[in-house]
């Protein structure tokens, strides 16, 4: 391996990122596929300069060109992003197959979620998966090595001979359309859709989750600032753009989707754990910042939606992969009173659900 390389790699590690970007563009200048990658890391990111998405597809491309995989896997994440078409991008769909064929992890774990939707890709997902862990994964060692009573989940725990996906079953997976979605009018503005997530994402969700829990917060409306009160007594975990993966953000897509919008206008997904006793009061979710409102700021936040990821024992009712989705303005985009909600507390047993919430403008540039 290149040496300016390996040192980037151990200052990027260490947070160093301006002498990472040297040293990677010199590996660079040597041919070293992984170098353009970690270049478009840095400018995606923001890391050095202000975040550029431009310049990090044309690292990315030059780094897929040389065949990397990681690069694949990122111009994926980038395509679905900013398409219309979802899964059926052509971009996208050329450069999840690259990536998942490359064995890039996070591409495997990504097309393990799109196969675990449907029986007839079980197979197909657990020999994934044990790629997955065959590479060293720690989230897919995890949930491998978990007891799992569930019968649809049986395959995560199989010990199969590990095969690479062909091109072909990639795109029948990425075609395979759920038919058991079945969206209930609960009021004017108030959707409920169930079975709109597969169990594999809600686990894969809180599984992601569980490290990264704090306890939530609100914001005064006066100065902005958050705080801790006993209006709101659970925990969340937020997985900002820099930390979520292909199959978070597929996720998040498949989310936009029902909700009718678009995944640019999505804060990043935030996931909530209840534990017994805990709750979260009477409240509404639109913005009282007025700054917030300005031409050149995303704007109110228009619509939530709530994507339960367990069966609750005992209390805070919730229906496993079922979405919840209500508007938090009127027509005339002024605010809805009538969205109240809250989070009733848990009597036995934990909560878990993955928020989403859409503003009336574009918030991600990716």
């Amino acid at each position: 391996m290149n040496e300016d390389f390996d040192r980037g790699r151990d200052a990027f590690a260490g947070a160093q990122y301006s002498r990472a970007r040297r040293l990677f563009e010199r590996a660079a200048t040597s041919g070293v596929a992984g170098a353009f990658t970690d270049l478009g890391l840095i400018a995606l990111n923001g890391l050095v300069d202000m975040p550029d998405a431009k310049q990090a597809r044309a690292q990315f491309t030059e780094g897929a060109n040389r065949g990397d995989a990681e690069s694949h896997y990122w111009l994926a994440i980038l395509a679905l992003t900013s398409s219309s078409e979802g899964l059926n991008d052509s971009s996208f769909r050329l450069h999840f197959i690259a990536a998942v064929q490359g064995r890039f992890s996070g591409a495997l774990r990504a097309f393990v979620l799109l196969a675990a939707r449907s029986p007839q890709f079980y197979s197909h997902a657990a020999a994934a998966w044990a790629q997955s862990v065959a590479l060293k994964d720690p989230l897919a060692s995890y949930l491998k090595s978990l007891p799992q009573s569930d019968p649809q989940l049986s395959w995560l725990g199989e010990d199969v001979v590990a095969a690479t996906p062909n091109a072909k079953l990639i795109e029948q997976v990425l075609l395979w359309q759920p038919e058991s979605v079945q969206a209930v009018q609960l009021g004017p503005n108030v959707t409920l859709i169930r079975n709109a997530l597969g169990r594999f994402a809600c686990l894969y969700l809180k599984t992601l989750a569980q490290p990264r829990l704090q306890p939530a917060m609100v914001l005064d409306p006066n100065t902005g600032a958050r705080l801790r009160t006993q209006l709101r007594t659970n925990s969340y975990a937020p997985i900002g753009s820099e930390s979520a993966d292909l199959a978070v953000r597929i996720i998040e897509y498949r989310i936009a989707e029902l909700a009718g919008s678009e995944l640019n206008r999505a804060e990043p997904i935030s996931i909530l754990r209840y534990g017994v006793g805990e709750e979260y009061k009477p409240h509404r979710d639109y913005l009282h910042d007025a700054k917030e409102l300005y031409s050149d700021r995303p704007g109110q936040r228009t619509r939530t939606v709530f994507a339960y990821l367990n069966a609750v024992e005992i209390g805070g009712e919730t229906e496993l992969g079922a979405l919840v989705m209500f508007d938090n303005v009127r027509a005339d985009g002024q605010p809805e009173p009538d969205s109240v909600h809250a989070g009733l507390p848990v009597l036995a047993g934990e909560k878990w659900l993955a928020t989403l919430w859409f503003r009336e403008r574009p918030l991600r540039t990716w």
